[in-house]
């Protein structure tokens, strides 16, 4: 459990960047018809990569609620605790990206969305030492 959790961070960590380098993503300003769109390989990165992504993340999700609830000893009100914060923080570091993206951006024609980007990475990086650095109940079976 811990090496496929710690691999979903990792990836998902080195991924996110990726999206930034899809080519004409972020500087296309011409309108595409839906069959120009899903004729363009830039298309198919972006989907291919947003979708790895996503399946990393769940994957992560599910591993770390269960390694959460394990470490707390099966405590619903400690794990209810948990989860409130994990929003908290997440609601946090959307408005923080928010502002980062409008402040990289101003002056410009078009949105630039490296800094949430960047930030994305940093948070799976920060999460991937404090994750591997965790002492993780190990169990038997399912």
């Amino acid at each position: 459990r811990r090496t496929v959790f710690l691999g979903a961070i990792l990836l998902n960590g080195l991924i996110t960047p990726t999206l930034y380098l899809v080519p004409r993503a972020t500087s296309s300003t011409e309108e595409m018809s839906d069959a120009e769109t899903f004729a363009s390989l830039q298309f198919w990165w972006f989907a291919a990569i947003v979708t790895l992504r996503m399946v990393l993340f769940m994957v992560g999700e599910v591993l770390q609620e269960t390694i959460c609830m394990g470490i707390l000893g099966g405590d619903a009100v400690k794990f209810g605790k948990q989860r409130l914060w994990g929003a908290a923080g997440s609601g946090t570091m959307s408005i923080v990206a928010g502002g980062a993206i409008d402040w990289y951006s101003s002056g410009l024609a078009q949105k630039d969305y490296l800094p949430g980007y960047l930030l994305s990475a940093i948070s799976f990086f920060v999460d991937f030492v404090v994750a591997f650095n965790l002492k993780i109940p190990e169990t038997d079976g399912p």
